[in-house]
């Protein structure tokens, strides 16, 4: 199930290696089935989206004409504004495009990948209408496009609560030295309420006994 992305996001050569190692041999035939990792989704609608390598790097193929919102579509939920980045290629001898809808109405111009002769280009889709819970389906309108990155870029950051905890965070030994040097010196056993670093311990009746 898709979930409003809030903040950038990139989904590249990790996220389609997985893909193409889980799916193995049906990925290099094409995946005719829904699937949703990390928060990027495909429908498949009778289409095909194929695994593989572009200049040693791991990307996905739309292998099947997509048509908006119903077929052979890569999808994000948004929380809002913002723009799609896209760095593809095509899978042949000719130039090929790609299009942005919000559900099922195509927005924004239709952008055009090299050949495969080329290096893959990244481009951009406005898509400043959208609204939160909108789904932005990305596909092919013409021939096979290999897909190596896709970066969702909101317009407007949501705010930060500075009690959250908004990163990668880890408490340890400095955080409990603290408390038992610091916080509660001498006390071996705490027995109120008390919050440290936006990490909380509520007693209720209990104990908390800070040591080594």
């Amino acid at each position: 199930t898709l979930k409003p992305v809030l903040v950038e996001t990139v989904w590249g050569n990790d996220e389609f290696k997985y893909i193409s190692d889980y799916w193995g041999e049906v990925g290099s035939a094409g995946i005719a089935e829904d699937f949703v990792l990390k928060n990027l989704g495909y429908l498949a609608g009778g289409g095909k989206l194929k695994t593989g390598t572009t200049n040693e790097k791991y990307r996905v193929q739309f292998n099947s004409s997509g048509s908006a919102g119903t077929k052979c579509n890569l999808q994000i939920m948004v929380g809002g504004p913002g723009k799609l980045v896209v760095t593809a290629v095509s899978s042949g001898d000719a130039e090929q495009p790609l299009a942005v809808a919000i559900g099922t109405t195509q927005v924004g111009e239709i952008q055009n990948f090299p050949d495969k002769t080329q290096a893959p280009v990244t481009k951009e889709f406005d898509l400043s209408e959208a609204k939160s819970g909108d789904i932005i389906n990305l596909y092919r309108t013409g021939s096979g496009v290999n897909v190596l990155e896709i970066k969702w870029i909101p317009n407007n950051l949501p705010s930060v609560d500075p009690t959250w905890v908004s990163e990668t965070t880890v408490w340890g030994d400095g955080y409990f030295a603290n408390i038992k040097d610091v916080l509660y010196p001498g006390v071996t056993e705490i027995k109120e309420d008390f919050t440290s670093e936006k990490i909380t311990y509520i007693a209720g009746g209990g104990k908390f006994k800070p040591g080594t």
